[in-house]
């Protein structure tokens, strides 16, 4: 989960910087960056054990998939608001 938070922390500290300088929409550089990391072999294993019947790892996958969603919102979330705050003491 760490590795996951951390690789989300740097897209959208790069993602920040480089809407800054090219002045397009953050969302530009934050979408492309963050959908590499987005858990979709957890989620394809969810719903394969959830057809298939078997509770204990549908549930262990649908705990590891928020988990890691959570993370990488959890770092966007974080680093939005650090650079909205300084962009409210600048101006």
């Amino acid at each position: 989960m760490a590795i996951a938070f951390l690789a989300a922390f740097l897209v959208a500290i790069l993602s920040q910087i480089f809407a800054r300088v090219s002045r397009a929409p953050v969302t530009l550089y934050l979408v492309t960056g963050i959908l590499p990391l987005v858990p979709g072999v957890s989620m394809y294993r969810t719903v394969y054990y959830l057809l298939q019947s078997n509770q204990e790892l549908t549930m262990h996958y649908f705990s590891y998939t928020l988990q890691i969603a959570g993370m990488i919102a959890l770092a966007i979330f974080v680093v939005d608001s650090f650079f909205k705050r300084i962009y409210q003491k600048i101006n």
